[in-house]
């Protein structure tokens, strides 16, 4: 009886056993397909988190590009090189797609501010360009620029001090450089080409600024 009994123990304690391993292992195919489903997932919420980067990237540089208005431009953005004047003028083929008269005030200022700073520096060409061609015209008005402002510096130079500039032979110099440089810039058209040279250049400038479509809104 005792043999049965120690017997029957034996049986059932590795039946105990069995049970016990049989909980503990995973069922085949339940492992792969878990894994599976836990690798999807990661890679869905990692194309979720590379979307909502690259749209915080794109707002970003909107809004940057909204509250950095032409007051803010800086030394540095006036230095910038000139991008191909190809790109300037809208691009090898059918380049007049670049250009289009802005339907609202809220999408002339956004090409306006896109556009000088991203075309500062041929802008800056163009200001030459435009500052040449009035010297062309009005090759006298050079000769009077120069004259004015070695006036100017003669008298800065006889007064080097401030207590010199409070002097009455001082002012009375003063007077006669503002007489004489009067003079000169009517007579030498001096004012007449700054004025021409300023509207022509912010004239150029500003239409281009005004009817180029930016690269980033260009419909292909």
């Amino acid at each position: 009886g005792d043999a049965e009994v120690s017997q029957w123990a034996n049986v059932t304690s590795r039946e105990t056993q069995r049970t016990r391993e049989g909980r503990r292992r995973p069922r085949r195919g339940e492992g792969g397909r878990g894994s599976g489903a836990s690798a999807t997932g990661a890679s869905e919420r990692e194309l979720a988190r590379e979307a909502r980067r690259e749209e915080t990237t794109r707002a970003a540089a909107e809004e940057r590009r909204a509250v950095r208005p032409l007051s803010h431009i800086t030394l540095a953005d006036l230095q910038r090189k000139a991008v191909t004047w190809q790109e300037f003028g809208g691009g090898e083929r059918r380049p007049w797609r670049s250009f289009s008269i802005p339907r609202s005030q809220k999408e002339l200022e956004a090409r306006v501010t896109d556009n000088v700073y991203h075309f500062v520096g041929n802008y800056r060409q163009c200001c030459l360009f435009c500052l040449f061609a009035v010297l062309y015209k009005r090759p006298l008005a050079l000769f009077g620029a120069v004259a004015m402002a070695l006036l100017w510096d003669w008298l800065e130079r006889a007064h080097p001090t401030s207590a010199d500039r409070s002097s009455r032979a001082y002012l009375a110099k003063e007077v006669s450089v503002k007489v004489a440089c009067a003079l000169i810039g009517m007579v030498l058209s001096v004012s007449t080409a700054v004025v021409s040279w300023f509207c022509t250049s912010m004239a150029l400038c500003l239409l281009h600024a005004a009817l180029k479509v930016p690269a980033h809104l260009t419909q292909t």
